[in-house]
């Protein structure tokens, strides 16, 4: 329950000339009675000199007591900054993903196959992208497709490959016509993961060469390149 009382306060400045102030308070049953006291003290002008000390005992008690549950507050508040840090993110930077994409391109090129090679970020922001100018028009699709495969199955499977999902979802007919609805998705090899330790950073995908096969061999070529940079 809240209480209101309204408080007649008077002082005497050098002048001896009076000043009045009314306040408003709303406050438990304790410190109503505490406040009505002064207020009595302060109306029936039982020596304004103790009407002035008591009304001032009892806010300084109040800013006293104020002050302290800010400081409560304030401490709770620090210590749940602190309880709960912000999670450290790592990510892939472009200047890396570009050596990993030139490397798993002339992998492919110097063993005769003309491909696509693509690079993204865990969110699938493309980083780096590759065209050989002898590549078939659907290679560049089929290295985007491949790499935005295994990074939207690897949150939920494990996988790290776009080959491992491939032989998994190819045995029930039921799951190859669900992913066929998902526009972006490919079951075909050339796609891998690319981690920090056990922390997804992004994919490579490899697409246009003689067999699948050959695609995933060139996307780990990729990797291998940058693992320095991925080792915790």
């Amino acid at each position: 329950m809240n209480y209101f009382s309204w408080l007649e306060y008077r002082s005497y400045n050098t002048s001896n000339e009076p000043r009045v102030w009314l306040f408003k308070w709303a406050a438990d049953e304790a410190d109503f009675k505490a406040f009505s006291r002064a207020r009595q003290i302060a109306v029936h002008r039982i020596g304004i000199e103790a009407a002035r000390n008591d009304v001032t005992d009892w806010e300084g008690s109040m800013r006293n007591r104020l002050a302290t549950l800010v400081a409560l507050f304030i401490a709770a508040g620090m210590g749940a900054a602190r309880a709960e840090p912000l999670p450290t993110q790592r990510y892939l930077p472009a200047s890396v993903a570009i050596t990993a994409a030139l490397a798993a391109f002339d992998t492919c090129v110097k063993a005769g196959h003309h491909v696509s090679v693509e690079v993204m970020n865990h969110n699938a922001m493309i980083l780096a992208t590759l065209h050989h100018e002898l590549a078939t028009i659907h290679s560049s699709y089929s290295a985007h497709a491949k790499a935005y495969t295994v990074l939207s199955y690897s949150f939920a499977s494990g996988e790290t490959t776009s080959g491992e999902i491939a032989r998994r979802i190819t045995k029930n007919p039921a799951d190859v016509a669900r992913i066929q609805g998902i526009p972006g998705l490919i079951l075909a090899p050339g796609g891998v993961l690319i981690q920090f330790g056990k922390q997804t950073v992004g994919a490579i995908g490899v697409g246009g060469s003689s067999g699948p096969v050959n695609d995933e061999l060139c996307a780990k070529a990729g990797i291998d390149k940058i693992r320095d940079h991925l080792t915790p």
